[in-house]
């Protein structure tokens, strides 16, 4: 099936209405199941999170096409995010750009933006996305995460073909970069 600019979209991984919302149910559940949820934030890989039933919850949410590591990641990865978060639309990269408060330099500095970008596998990824998220106190809308963990899904795939213009790495460097170009400008 052909690429299209419209498939590469954030946001359209779960295009499916009903899998979006169903995650999103899942999700504040998890708030109110504070013994769940406190296991998932103790989970230091997709490997620790897929020995959680809140794991195969997700996978059976997210669809068999995806990877346990996807659903693992996500049910980790959720975990951390906080309730008020599911109003925040700011993209992800943007977030990671933010100047400190008090400050000059981005939340996420660029050293670990860069290791976000060159994660090899499931753990490296893992790890440097649960560092972004609790540097970011959980507040980033929850879709947006299951979106960047199903696409690294995808591209993963040894037989994914995309343009390098919509692949995940150049979207976050977009938002990352074009934030921190802004600010230069300014001075």
């Amino acid at each position: 099936m052909p690429k299209t600019e419209e498939n590469n979209q954030w946001g359209l991984q779960l295009a499916n209405e009903n899998q979006r919302e169903n995650l999103l149910n899942w999700w504040r559940q998890l708030q109110n199941n504070t013994g769940n949820r406190a296991e998932l934030r103790r989970c230091h890989s997709p490997e620790d999170a897929a020995a959680k039933a809140d794991s195969f919850r997700v996978y059976n949410i997210i669809g068999h096409h995806y990877s346990i590591q996807a659903a693992a990641a996500i049910a980790g990865l959720l975990a951390h995010i906080k309730p008020e978060s599911e109003f925040d639309k700011t993209p992800f990269g943007k977030k990671l750009s933010s100047i400190k408060e008090g400050g000059e330099k981005p939340v996420f500095s660029e050293s670990r933006f860069r290791h976000l970008l060159k994660s090899r596998n499931w753990n490296d990824f893992y790890t440097n996305m649960r560092r972004a998220v609790v540097v970011l106190d959980g507040r980033v809308h929850p879709l947006t995460i299951v979106d960047i963990i199903l696409r690294w899904d995808k591209e993963q795939k040894p037989d994914y073909i995309t343009n390098p213009a919509y692949s995940l790495r150049f979207r976050l460097s977009q938002e990352y970069y074009t934030e921190i170009i802004k600010r230069e400008e300014k001075k």
